[in-house]
């Protein structure tokens, strides 16, 4: 018990069935190609080599508009920064006179607590 013998390739009912489910297909010879076929090849080949250019062209604009848009955000960030930065605020004092003897608060503690202890 085998299995049974492979069709030969000559048969004509076996290369009829292959065609009919397309997996294989009789090679045209290449003189053999209509004017139909190579005007619609050439056509199919303009349309690729101009939708090629045109994704070409937008993809330039798109980079140049992503371009525009970063130094755009660049020049709002530094203006950003601008308005954020400002003089520093400080209280009004009076200078000391030359007369007076600033002490620093531990001195005043501790004659506070000298005067306490009295």
């Amino acid at each position: 018990m085998g299995l049974p013998p492979l069709p030969k390739p000559a048969d004509r009912r076996w290369d009829a069935l292959l065609d009919l489910m397309g997996i294989r297909r009789k090679a045209a010879p290449v003189d053999a190609i209509p004017s139909s076929t190579e005007s619609v090849l050439s056509l199919e080949s303009q349309t690729i080599e101009s939708m090629a250019l045109a994704q070409s062209e937008l993809s330039d604009i798109h980079r140049r508009q992503v371009a525009e848009l970063q130094n755009r955000i660049d020049r709002l960030e530094t203006m950003n920064a601008r308005l954020r930065v400002g003089a520093t605020a400080t209280l009004p004092k009076e200078d000391p006179s030359p007369q007076e003897v600033r002490r620093t608060p531990n001195e005043d503690a501790y004659i506070s607590d000298v005067r306490r202890f009295r």
